[in-house]
């Protein structure tokens, strides 16, 4: 997370994230306030902040219980768990996903494990997946091959017993 957090600096996906946190921080800092036992939030760093990677290691990663952001990102990543994954799982990303860019997916870790299955697509952003084929009708395409694959282990599972 940490290394898409800083792919993802200066882009449009960055800047709306952090318009977004800017602007629930004054609701943060008053609920700071009202609470004497987050005191170690730094109020006027947090008011400053000015990207998603700032804004966790200020406020998210503290008020988990994490002295950093990268220590955060590391006990909240996927990854550490994904030899513990004993059923069929299905995972799409696409090429152009600005929060998690292709480069960071874990690609040993899912072809050590036959449980993971994984579909890269060339667009789809980060969980949009919107199909365009009637411009008046978008669709998130994803639904279709995730029932699908629901529907084969469903299959599967019956055939076992």
């Amino acid at each position: 997370m940490e290394i898409c957090a800083k792919l993802s600096e200066g882009t449009f996906v960055s800047n709306l994230i952090t318009y977004l946190e800017k602007k629930n921080s004054q609701k943060i800092k008053n609920a700071i306030e009202k609470c004497p036992n987050l005191s170690y939030i730094n109020i006027e760093q947090l008011l400053k902040c000015d990207n998603p990677l700032l804004f966790d290691e200020i406020f998210s990663a503290k008020i988990h219980g994490y002295r950093t952001a990268t220590e955060y990102y590391r006990h909240i990543s996927a990854v550490k768990n994904m030899s513990k994954i004993d059923i069929p799982v299905l995972c799409i990303n696409s090429i152009d996903d600005p929060i998690t860019p292709p480069q960071e997916i874990a690609y040993d870790d899912i072809k050590s494990n036959p449980n993971i299955f994984l579909i890269i697509t060339e667009k789809g952003s980060h969980m949009g997946f919107i199909s365009n084929e009637k411009f008046i009708e978008l669709k998130q395409w994803n639904i279709k091959p995730a029932f699908e694959f629901l529907n084969c282990q469903h299959i599967l599972y019956k055939k076992m017993k």
